[in-house]
């Protein structure tokens, strides 16, 4: 049996087009997406009871649920992260080039700069 035995000839869905706003997919569709089979993991017994705890409040329709929800928060982290991590590149970038013009604070008086402008934002404050 291959891996696209179980893979139906026709899938529908509500995103589509047309006058019932439902689009079939043809056999070639199907076949063009990656078949996964049920997974079987094993769980430390302390993650499952914090599945299972978040699974009995009720916002979830099934375990499997909850942890979709946390793959889907752990890829907007990442995503966020590596956005932050780019402007942080862009910002050290910019401060370079500032830096190479001469408009970058000397070494021997960072110290004082720093104490300066410490002491204007608490006065402000």
């Amino acid at each position: 049996m291959t891996p696209y035995a179980a893979c139906p000839i026709h899938a529908v869905s509500s995103h589509g087009w047309g006058p019932n706003r439902y689009r079939t997919y043809s056999l070639r569709y199907a076949l063009s997406q990656r078949y996964t089979p049920t997974m079987a993991i094993t769980l430390d017994p302390g993650t499952e009871e914090r599945i299972q705890r978040e699974f009995a409040r009720g916002h979830y329709g099934s375990p499997a649920e909850v942890i979709a929800q946390a793959l889907d928060l752990l890829q907007a982290e990442e995503e966020w992260l590596e956005r932050s991590k780019s402007a942080l590149n862009a910002r050290l970038q910019e401060s370079m080039v500032q830096i190479d013009r001469g408009e970058g604070i000397p070494g021997d008086r960072l110290l004082e700069v720093l104490a300066q402008r410490r002491a204007a934002q608490n006065s402000n404050s």
